[in-house]
């Protein structure tokens, strides 16, 4: 290995760990980020039985679509969006480590409410690298709002069914967050959540594998959420979930009425898919993180106020207690690099 070579490992381990550390000060020790050994046993939580329906864009109107999903909040894959993205090409890691080589994205939250970021360069040597049980991924609603990242809203389109955005009327310096780049490696992932303000989300997976569970409205939190007993200080991680919940609802004895939607997505067909995720907005939602909210230095050379709220969902916890909304995912993956509208 050369002087720069080295040189660079020695900065990206100091910065990974001081991320992690801010992240989440509950793993002090090192052997804490990896201490269930998920990263050996990862193959058997691949395992989702799918259930949700595919349809074709290029074969579903927009006025059938909205009948058959958007009104009974029914979630579906959709595939045959991604074929004229520049995504395709370009988010790779090869190309993102080039192209954002040295531009901060949000990948946490400390306790004091502060965003956590890592220089892409740094990330993606973690992704490559790690074996935590529920690694760092990132979350990023800043990217829109910086002027080198921002180009990334050039690699892909909203498609037909999602341009009727109401939220827009708010116009831009007052709505809330709404647009989100997403990447990690194996094993990261939300745990169970609602999403924002009755919002509709989708979803599209550029690349890599990524795994959803979505309940109806009516299912009891308290029958989703990881005991400390069962997760101990990874209880509201994604693995921890599918590793815990997940085989529950396969049982017999779970609820015939609160049965899951579940899917599994690999980016590697030969038509990418998108998720449309839809939420019953009869119920109360609110803006909440994923493990990061307010944002502070959005890259190298420019910021975003810190009442900026990065938040794509509401975690289950002791702490949040809001009624789950139809269409909430959990959702754990392999390596993926997605959108997220």
């Amino acid at each position: 290995m050369s002087d720069v070579d080295s040189k660079f490992v020695s900065r990206a381990k100091k910065r990974i760990k001081e991320a992690k550390k801010r992240s989440r000060p509950e793993l002090s020790d090192y052997w804490s980020w990896n201490m269930l050994n998920y990263a050996v046993h990862f193959e058997r939580y691949k395992v989702v039985n799918d259930t949700i329906e595919r349809i074709d864009i290029n074969k579903v109107s927009l006025e059938e679509f909205v009948k058959k999903y958007e009104k009974p909040y029914k979630p579906v894959v959709i595939t045959g969006i991604q074929s004229n993205w520049g995504a395709l090409q370009k988010w790779t890691l090869h190309r993102l480590s080039k192209k954002y080589r040295n531009q901060k994205f949000k990948c946490g939250e400390d306790n004091q409410g502060y965003s956590v970021k890592l220089k892409m360069k740094y990330f993606i040597n973690y992704m490559q690298s790690n074996n935590d049980d529920s690694p760092l991924y990132i979350f990023d609603s800043g990217f829109g709002e910086d002027r080198r990242r921002s180009k990334l809203l050039e690699d892909y389109d909203v498609p037909l069914y999602f341009k009727d955005d109401l939220f827009r009327l708010c116009g831009e310096n007052r709505r809330s967050p709404y647009r989100w780049f997403v990447m990690g490696p194996a094993r990261s992932g939300t745990g169970i959540h609602i999403d924002p303000l009755g919002t509709s989300a989708w979803n599209a997976l550029v690349q890599g594998h990524k795994r959803w569970c979505l309940f109806p409205t009516h299912t009891p939190k308290e029958l989703l959420k990881v005991s400390s007993a069962d997760g101990g200080k990874q209880r509201d991680e994604a693995i921890t979930w599918f590793s815990v919940i997940y085989p529950r609802t396969q049982l017999p004895t779970w609820p015939q009425d609160c049965k899951p939607n579940s899917m599994h997505i690999m980016a590697e067909e030969p038509e990418l898919a998108t998720i449309a995720d839809s939420v019953d907005v009869r119920f109360s939602t609110g803006v909440a993180s994923d493990s990061s909210s307010s944002c502070s230095s959005s890259s190298s050379s420019s910021s975003c106020g810190t009442d900026d709220s990065d938040s794509g969902q509401e975690s289950l916890t002791p702490h949040k207690k809001r009624k789950i909304c139809k269409g909430t995912p959990s959702e754990t993956q392999d390596c993926y690099i997605s959108s997220f509208t």
